[in-house]
């Protein structure tokens, strides 16, 4: 387990250990992506972490991603997978773009490509948990943004366990 994923799971336990009953009284992802984002701000010294951030750079350009949810998952059903595999002036001149809101983000704010890491955040009883969307705007921003790690963290919510590990449904990571 490298640094950044030990860094990311120690700031899932704290988060679990402080702010629990927003699992267990199963309140909005956006709610638990911001305590967790607060969380992680602590154990990431010298970086900005920002939950549902929408700037690129210190032009304060929009966040965009090379397709909308919808086009994707219209995309997906009819056997295709956008490409991320485009560079930034693509990007903002593809008239499929679309402003994104990533969960949490590890960056420095006025750096263009200093990004440590992005995390999308899901309750295990999302719908829309396996769809493909999170982890191809994962795998866009590692790309596009060049984010050098990528999270999918799924959480259990309802239940009051007493061992802070069983709220992690699943941490996928991209090095």
């Amino acid at each position: 387990m490298c640094a950044v994923q030990k860094k990311l799971q120690n700031s899932l336990l704290e988060f679990i250990k402080g702010h629990k009953i927003l699992l267990v009284q199963d309140v909005k992802e956006e709610t638990i992506s911001h305590a967790i984002a607060s969380c992680m701000s602590e154990i990431f010294e010298g970086w900005d972490v920002d939950p549902e951030y929408n700037r690129f750079g210190i032009q304060q350009k929009k966040k965009l991603i090379g397709t909308s949810k919808q086009r994707f998952l219209l995309y997906k059903k009819e056997g295709v997978i956008p490409n991320y595999n485009i560079t930034i002036e693509e990007l903002y001149q593809n008239p499929e773009a679309a402003p994104v809101f990533p969960d949490i983000i590890v960056h420095k704010r006025t750096e263009e490509f200093n990004n440590l890491l992005i995390v999308e955040v899901k309750k295990e009883q999302n719908p829309e948990l396996f769809n493909g969307w999170d982890e191809w705007k994962i795998q866009f921003f590692m790309h596009t943004f060049q984010y050098q790690f990528g999270a999918h963290v799924v959480l259990k919510t309802s239940d009051n366990y007493d061992d802070p590990h069983k709220y992690i449904s699943m941490i996928k990571f991209w090095p």
